[in-house]
């Protein structure tokens, strides 16, 4: 009787990266061969958008923790527009 072991392991590994080659330029540093990528690119947000972001999870924030601050909102607008 033959007992035969493959070492195979189906993994899938989800990463988020502001380029889109990462996967493929680290892939080599590491004992496994990297196929079938397939990317998902999402247009970048607005400062707008950044903005609503910021103001609900502050808002969030201080419900959750019952923190009494204020952040002003051109100080908001400016860190949005940073981003």
């Amino acid at each position: 009787m033959a007992l035969f072991l493959k070492k195979t392991v189906n993994l899938v590994l989800v990463g988020i990266s502001n380029t889109i080659d990462t996967l493929q330029k680290y892939s080599g540093n590491y004992s496994f061969k990297v196929t079938d990528i397939e990317n998902v690119v999402f247009s970048p947000y607005k400062a707008e958008q950044i903005q609503v972001i910021l103001t609900d999870k502050i808002k969030h924030l201080k419900e959750k923790f019952k923190i009494i601050i204020e952040f002003p909102e051109k100080l908001l607008k400016f860190a949005a527009q940073k981003l």
